[in-house]
């Protein structure tokens, strides 16, 4: 079984219908190609998503059965996997076959919000006359805020134009000009000033979008805020204004900049904590500050290794078993099933990777930080290589506010898979997120130090 559902998946990666359907030929009786779902839930239909033509997607359709709307683990269906990837002709088969523009991967992403990501502005707009809400939530932002994170203006003006709201931001969430100017690009940052957001937007924790791009070190994007009327005064919760933050982080040319429009530093009541407003003054500062909050580096997230445990009663069929079991159950939505069913099979084989990174995905479901974390880390201990496992690491750090560590968790998935969109953003949510927590640590270690 194993063997002909690979050689299943090998043939929707080519695109071939000839070794597809010699591939089903050696399937059990008992097996069909639309019954087929990988580690990660994905059918054949989803593989062939990616990349492959109308006619091998329409003969898994018409010919094979498969569902159109079937989700992965995460909640993709083929039609988010097409949109991500940019798949035009797919994503307006599907559609027509009636898969569902408004479904949501876990992060609540769809189609929208991938195809905004990517950058695919002609995919944008057949979703919107499909249905697509152009300013759909999602756990990290509406799909204007997914197209500026990744720097896509093709996509940004593809939404503003279908009428997406420029200043649109769930309440606590993150708006569309603080994503571009933390993780995209200074052209997506203009474009977003040109159709009206506003830069001194009143922002979590009062990091805003000139402290972004400060940090960042964006000369272009610095210029843009500031010709749109950026607030250099502006203090963030730790009270650092855009040219600290500047100085922190060695940007001595921001720092210029900055100091052009503001050279006798902050209004009244609004200063930073440098104690002299120049360049070399401020530059100055920064070396102090960051003398004194250094972090250190060694034995980061990627080190830490977790014991594996031996199997209780090693038996690799009954774990095969189990684990089925408990994949059925998380497909059902039945999360703590899944989590007794997939403990059964650990029980008697710990080998596996998947066992623990799904178990981990049911723990992340249902907020058991703790034990999604040591599943996911177990996980990734046997096979670094495991996307998912670092991935749900990463939300499990999250989820117990350890910022730094959570970032590094995701890095290391991005590393793996670049093109990853639900990997990237939740990356970008979590730098976001814990950009203010860091710097509080850093002002609590320098007001003990007295500086």
């Amino acid at each position: 079984m194993e063997a002909a559902r690979d050689l299943v998946y090998k043939a929707c990666k080519t695109g071939n219908i000839e070794r597809l359907e010699k591939a089903a030929a050696e399937l059990p009786e008992s097996q069909e190609i639309r019954t087929l779902k990988d580690d990660t839930q994905r059918t054949p239909l989803h593989v062939a998503a990616e990349s492959q033509s109308v006619d091998f997607v329409s003969h898994l359709v018409e010919h094979r059965a498969c569902e159109v709307d079937s989700p992965d683990e995460d909640g993709d269906t083929p039609l988010i996997v097409a949109a991500a990837n940019g798949n035009a002709a797919v994503v307006d088969y599907l559609l027509s076959r009636g898969a569902s523009p408004r479904a949501a991967g876990l992060l609540g992403g769809m189609p929208i919000h991938r195809a905004a990501s990517s950058n695919h502005a002609g995919i944008i707009t057949t979703l919107i006359k499909a249905g697509s809400d152009v300013d759909a939530p999602s756990k990290t932002g509406a799909p204007l805020t997914w197209a500026a994170g990744s720097g896509s203006v093709d996509a940004i003006k593809a939404l503003l134009d279908a009428g997406a709201d420029a200043n649109y931001r769930a309440e606590g969430g993150i708006g569309a000009l603080l994503m571009a100017a933390a993780q995209g690009t200074a052209a997506a940052v203009s474009a977003l000033l040109a159709a009206g957001c506003d830069p001194n937007a009143e922002q979590p924790r009062g990091f805003s979008c000139l402290h972004a791009a400060a940090d960042r070190g964006e000369v272009a994007m610095v210029r843009a805020l500031l010709d749109a009327g950026a607030d250099v005064g502006a203090r963030d919760e730790q009270g650092n204004t855009p040219p600290e933050v500047a100085a922190i982080n060695k940007h001595r040319n921001v720092v210029e900049v900055l100091l052009e429009r503001c050279p006798e530093g902050p209004i009244e009541g609004r200063g930073g904590r440098a104690r002299e407003w120049t360049v070399d003054g401020l530059m100055a500062w920064g070396d102090e500050y960051r003398g004194q909050q250094k972090f250190q580096q060694a034995g980061g997230v990627a080190d830490e290794r977790a014991e594996v445990p031996a199997a209780e009663e090693p038996d690799k069929d009954r774990a095969a078993e189990r684990k089925r079991e408990g994949d059925a159950a998380f497909v059902g939505g039945k999360m703590e099933e899944a989590i007794e069913a997939y403990t059964a099979s650990l029980r008697h084989d710990t080998s596996l990777s998947v066992t623990w990174a799904n178990r981990a995905a049911c723990r992340l479901r249902v907020s058991d930080w703790d034990g999604a974390l040591t599943d996911a880390r177990t996980a990734r201990t046997i096979d670094a290589t495991n996307v998912k496992a670092w991935y749900r690491e990463g939300m499990a750090l999250r989820g117990k506010r350890m910022w730094q560590e959570s970032a590094e968790a995701l890095y290391e998935a991005m590393r793996l898979e670049p093109d990853n969109a639900t990997v990237s953003n939740a990356f970008k949510e979590v730098i976001l997120e814990g950009r203010s927590d860091t710097m509080a640590k850093k002002a609590a270690a320098e007001t003990k130090a007295g500086v």
